[in-house]
């Protein structure tokens, strides 16, 4: 056993297991980033609309 973390929902356990085995299980197509976590990855996405659709947005460093 590598943890004792418990999930409900497959997918829960599996997007999980990514953050022991240094897989990834997203990757965005507009940019390489890499994400274990789903959430982090549709987040990161939604940025990338956003940015779409205000492209005079400045980031800061």
């Amino acid at each position: 056993m590598i943890c004792d973390a418990q999930f409900p929902i497959l997918c829960q356990l599996l997007e999980h297991s990514y953050q022991h085995t240094n897989e990834f299980s997203q990757v965005c197509k507009r940019c390489n980033l890499t994400f274990n976590h789903y959430n982090h990855f549709v987040f990161h996405m939604a940025f990338h609309l956003r940015m779409d659709k205000e492209p005079g947005i400045i980031l800061e460093q």
